[in-house]
């Protein structure tokens, strides 16, 4: 049960950095 924990919080923090490298890459962002 703790590894599963851990691959939770890993895949967790890898769809936080994903969302954000996406609003980075919004084009209507780009253009600010």
């Amino acid at each position: 049960m703790h590894d599963y924990a851990i691959y939770y919080t890993v895949i967790k923090n890898n769809l936080y950095i994903l969302s954000f490298w996406d609003n980075r890459q919004d084009p209507e962002r780009l253009e600010l």
